[in-house]
Order: C-alpha cells, then sequence, then structure tokens
C-alpha cells in the first residue's frame, strides 16, 4: 500500500511530511503560525480506488515572549542623556509582525516597529 498527503487551500508556513511503513505510516503537519488548514490524507494500494479522508486543523497564535534585559534594573541615569533600552523576544509565529510599545510613568506611550525578533 502506498500513501499520500495532499493539502487543499493552504497558506505559505505548512509543511507535511509522511513516514513510518508501508504498514504504518505517519503524517506529521508543521506550521509557522496560526490559522485553520484543510488537510487530505489519500491511500491507495495500487489495485482498488484510492481513499480519502479529510480534517480541519486550527492552530491558535502563540504570544511572543520579550524580556528586558537592559538597562538593568534600578540603574541611575542623567537627566536628559539618552539611555538605550533592549528587550528582546521570541516568537512561534514566524509570519507574525511585531509593534512595540513603552508606556511611560508620565502616562505617555512611544511605539515603533520591532527590528528582530530572537
Amino acid at each position: 500500500m502506498s500513501h499520500g498527503l495532499v493539502v487543499l487551500s493552504a497558506p505559505p508556513g505548512i509543511e507535511l511530511s509522511t513516514a513510518g511503513s508501508e504498514a504504518a505510516p505517519s503524517t506529521t503537519i508543521s506550521c509557522t503560525d496560526d490559522g485553520t488548514f484543510t488537510v487530505t490524507l489519500t491511500a491507495s494500494d495500487g489495485v482498488n480506488a484510492p481513499v480519502s479522508d479529510s480534517a480541519r486543523v486550527r492552530l491558535r497564535n502563540a504570544p511572543p515572549r520579550p524580556s528586558i534585559t537592559g538597562p538593568a534594573p534600578w540603574s541611575a541615569h542623567r537627566a536628559g542623556t539618552p539611555v538605550s533600552l533592549t528587550a528582546p523576544f521570541t516568537d512561534p509565529g514566524a509570519n507574525d509582525t511585531h509593534t512595540c510599545a513603552i508606556v511611560w510613568d508620565d502616562g505617555r506611550t512611544d511605539s515603533f516597529a520591532a527590528t528582530s525578533g530572537g
């Protein structure tokens, strides 16, 4: 028996693979971001008509994980002197875009695009 995998309406970022033996095939789906995807598995023994079954796979977006690494906590800085803020983050959603926002003690907010993630 041979087995095949057909993806219907899948956006970029979907990776599919089959492994195992002909008697016990296994299928793996890897996605780089959230969404709802329809996958169809078709099995054929080469003699009988192929049989198929479909399933919807729904993945929810995992949030990014930021951390502030600079400046050091409780470090002192002179008023009017620029201070660099370092806040690396990781995000398993490779198709996401990110915006950073700093909310200051006086209530002002500064927002800007993140330059890299991870």
